[in-house]
């Protein structure tokens, strides 16, 4: 009797180890189900939406017609390799070696009415600094205006 009350509780210990993976398996994807998204399920079911950016004022048509346009001007040309802007970087000896020399400070020996409002004291765009100082009279006030 002791041999089969033994193996009677190895069978019985089976089916509950059985019994808990069974149980552990199904609370898991339950889990997992309910991460699953109600959207997700309805896309098929549901009809797509497709949305396009068309200008105010301008038919689809109109729009298409000018993203063509452009295509064609763009076609052939490699505006990643060096930029939209066209810009190369360069070393201040070749950019000075090219003429460039309006990017340096204005000589203080310059008179008042020929540097650069923004290197008057007070200087604006339109000269009215020099106005009040008197220095722009008659046809040079032109210039400004």
């Amino acid at each position: 009797t002791a041999v089969v009350t033994n193996s009677f509780n190895k069978t019985v210990k089976m089916m509950m180890n059985s019994i808990a993976v069974l149980l552990f398996v199904l609370s898991v994807s339950n889990v997992v189900e309910s991460f699953h998204t109600v959207g997700s399920s309805l896309v098929g079911k549901m009809r797509k939406i497709s949305m396009e950016y068309i200008p105010d004022g301008l038919t689809k048509e109109q729009w298409a017609k000018m993203k063509q346009k452009e295509a064609e001007a763009n076609k052939g040309k490699d505006l990643g390799a060096i930029g939209i802007t066209k810009f190369k970087s360069r070393s201040f000896e070749a950019w000075q070696k090219t003429g460039g020399v309006h990017l340096f400070p204005v000589d203080p020996s310059v008179p008042l009415e020929k540097k650069p409002y923004m290197q008057r004291p007070g200087g604006s765009p339109d000269g009215e600094d020099l106005k009040k100082k008197g220095i722009l009279q008659g046809k040079d006030q032109a210039k400004f205006v």
